[in-house]
C-alpha cells in the first residue's frame, strides 16, 4: 500500500472537493499524492472518537458533557442494538462514518458554531425521546435529516 497524504487516520476529508484537516500537522489542505512521513493506519484521529458518534460527540463536548453522558450512551446503544442489526442500518452507519467527520471539521470552523451545536443538541434530545418511546424508525429519520441539513448547510 502506498502511504500518501489523505489516506490515513490523521486526515479527515468529506469528499466534497474541499480541503481536509490533518490532525498530525493541525492544518487544512488538499490531499496530495506525496508520501507522508506521519502516515497512521489506525482508526483514531482528533475528530473521531473510538465509538464513532462524531456529531453527537462534538455536541456533547461543546456542552461540557462526559463521554459516558446519557446522550452519547443512548445513541451508541441505538446504533449497536438497532441500526447495526440490519443491512439497511449498516449502510446508513457506513454513510454516516463517511460524511460526518467532514461535517465536524466544517462545524468547528464555522462562525455560527454555537448556533449549530445548539441545533444538534436539540435534535439529539428529540431523537432520544423517539428512541425511548419505541419509535425507532422515526428516530433514524430524524437523525438522518439532521445530518443532511448539516451536510448541505455547512
Amino acid at each position: 500500500m502506498l502511504y500518501v497524504c489523505g489516506n490515513c487516520s490523521n486526515y479527515t476529508y468529506d469528499g466534497d472537493n474541499r480541503k481536509g484537516y490533518c490532525a498530525y500537522y493541525r492544518s487544512y489542505y488538499y490531499p496530495t499524492e506525496s508520501a507522508c512521513s506521519s502516515f497512521d493506519e489506525g482508526t483514531e484521529n482528533v475528530w473521531r472518537s473510538g465509538t464513532d458518534c462524531f456529531l453527537t460527540t462534538a455536541c456533547c463536548e461543546w456542552k461540557g458533557l462526559p463521554d459516558d453522558c446519557a446522550e452519547l450512551t443512548d445513541l451508541r446503544n441505538f446504533r449497536d442494538e438497532f441500526l447495526l442489526k440490519t443491512a439497511e442500518g449498516r449502510v446508513l452507519v457506513e454513510e454516516y462514518y463517511r460524511i460526518a467527520p467532514g461535517i465536524v471539521v466544517r462545524l468547528k470552523a464555522s462562525p455560527e458554531r454555537d448556533r449549530w451545536m445548539q441545533y444538534i443538541y436539540n435534535e439529539i434530545q428529540s431523537v432520544r425521546t423517539l428512541i425511548h418511546t419505541g419509535r425507532s424508525e422515526e428516530a433514524v429519520e430524524a437523525y438522518r435529516q439532521m445530518v443532511l441539513t448539516l451536510h448541505t448547510a455547512l
